[in-house]
């Protein structure tokens, strides 16, 4: 599950492949512009894509995940009207979380991973 996590947030602090991805030809999910800076456009991208499929054929990753982007004082950020992207987590099970700063409407965001 750690390593998952960390390869999941390696991909999504990045650009992504190709550069210019959408949800026909994604190969690797990246939200930034590869400078840190997170893209609106992946952004709603990422939140529009099936779950399922992301989980298993572009992170493929057997584990749940949970996105959420979060301000310097751990309020979440809505992303496409929503506080994450993903599956809720259940909260009695055991859960990886790894968070990445990145830049986010010229603020620094934590971008937050949970897998389980």
């Amino acid at each position: 599950m750690v390593l998952d996590s960390k390869t999941i947030s390696n991909s999504l602090i990045s650009e992504g492949y190709p550069i210019d991805w959408n949800e026909t030809d994604v190969k690797k999910i990246g939200l930034t512009d590869g400078n840190y800076r997170l893209n609106q456009t992946k952004l709603n991208r990422f939140a529009n894509m099936n779950y399922p499929n992301v989980r298993s054929s572009i992170f493929d990753s057997r584990f749940n995940y949970y996105f959420q982007l979060k301000d310097k004082e751990g309020n979440v950020i809505p992303i496409n009207g929503s506080d994450g992207i993903g599956a809720e987590v259940n909260s009695s099970i055991r859960v990886v979380q790894i968070s990445r700063v990145a830049i986010y409407n010229s603020s620094i965001t934590r971008m937050v991973l949970k897998l389980w």
